[in-house]
């Protein structure tokens, strides 16, 4: 989460440096309403820090180390989907994961939703594997985010 404090700290510097470019630009109207804007900015950029990012590893913090036992259980029951492209996937893969391209997930969703009760997403750093879990979410499967996929395999 180091990773994630320092973004926001320079975020926070980035939006304060355009403010006094505002500021001498436009005058203090002008600096006043970007502040408003930079406001708004800030608590999203916050909240989306807080709700779990993925980290610069690729892991996901829904996805603790401490719950490796957790995830071996699970996945009697589930599935890891691994969505990244076929050519990704053939280059190094969680045996055992089953590769389905992030672009065509939601073709399948109600097969896949249907077949496993739980099912992991990953993928090459976090990004598509979040993205694999809100197309997949609304079901009866419970999904989890796992993450970057070399990330997840030193889990489970």
């Amino acid at each position: 989460m180091q990773t994630n404090k320092t973004y926001a700290v320079i975020w926070r510097l980035v939006l304060a440096a355009v403010a006094i470019y505002l500021f001498f630009y436009y005058g203090k109207e002008g600096a006043m309403a970007y502040m408003a804007l930079a406001a708004g900015i800030l608590m999203l950029l916050t909240a989306a820090i807080k709700a779990g990012l993925p980290n610069s590893s690729g892991a996901n913090k829904n996805v603790e180390a401490s719950n490796n036992t957790g995830l071996k259980e699970e996945l009697k029951n589930g599935v890891i989907i691994d969505v990244r492209t076929p050519k990704e996937y053939a280059s190094g893969h969680i045996p055992g994961s089953i590769n389905i391209p992030l672009n065509t997930l939601s073709a399948r969703k109600s097969e896949l939703t249907r077949k496993y009760k739980t099912i992991i997403t990953c993928c090459a750093s976090g990004m598509r594997s979040a993205s694999a879990k809100n197309i997949l979410s609304g079901t009866q499967a419970r999904i989890i985010d796992g993450g970057g996929w070399r990330s997840l395999q030193k889990q489970i």
